[in-house]
């Protein structure tokens, strides 16, 4: 995989993390707002967000990990060689800036 790609990919994970965190749904005629936390659960196959309303067995985005040709899931960053992910925190997504003509 391409470092382009894996910007995008990693971009793409991060906006859906911060637009994404609270969902609407119905259930029976009732309303409810689920929300979800924007730091990643993972497992070593798979990774979600996890609820931070009443309903705590409910998950967002889970989805088997992407390791591509590494040892790290190019949308959670867990790292498979040592069962570990790095907090929301750590996860920073390289800006490309080009010079602009004065």
């Amino acid at each position: 995989m391409t470092k382009s790609a894996k910007i995008k990919r990693l971009s793409a994970a991060v906006a859906a993390m911060a637009l994404g965190a609270v969902f609407a749904v119905s259930a029976g005629g009732c309303a409810h707002t689920h929300t979800f936390s924007n730091e990643w659960q993972t497992d070593q196959t798979h990774h979600w967000h996890a609820a931070t309303c009443t309903h705590s067995g409910e998950v967002s985005g889970k989805a088997v990990h992407d390791f591509g040709n590494t040892d790290v899931c190019g949308v959670c960053r867990y790292d498979r060689s040592t069962g570990t992910t790095p907090p929301f925190s750590a996860l920073t997504v390289p800006i490309k800036r080009t010079a602009t003509a004065p």
